[in-house]
């Protein structure tokens, strides 16, 4: 498993460095320093996303897996990471 889950995460955030480093570049966020803090918050915030959404439904107990998957059925790491990515920001503009 712990293989498997490295494989996982070392590929989740670099596909995630890839896309938001090109979104932030076509948003006009060019200098090396805003580029820098994309990244650091990438390799910050990914991984802790990735286990999460490994680990919560391989040791959650049967019932809240299957309260899960029908309330959420396409719960995928990238959706999580999304939900999550929003609440935080919203939560940032009301600081």
């Amino acid at each position: 498993m712990i293989p498997r889950l490295i494989l996982t995460m070392i590929l989740s955030l670099a596909l995630t460095e890839a896309v938001e480093l090109c979104t932030a570049w076509v948003l006009q966020l060019r200098d090396r320093k805003g580029l820098g803090i994309v990244a650091l918050v990438n390799l910050l915030t990914n991984p802790v996303v990735v286990l999460l959404s490994v680990l919560i439904p391989r040791y959650s107990s049967a019932e809240f897996s299957e309260a899960i998957a029908v309330r959420f059925p396409v719960l995928t790491p990238f959706l999580l990471s999304s939900v999550l990515n929003l609440a935080s920001f919203a939560a940032g503009k009301l600081v």
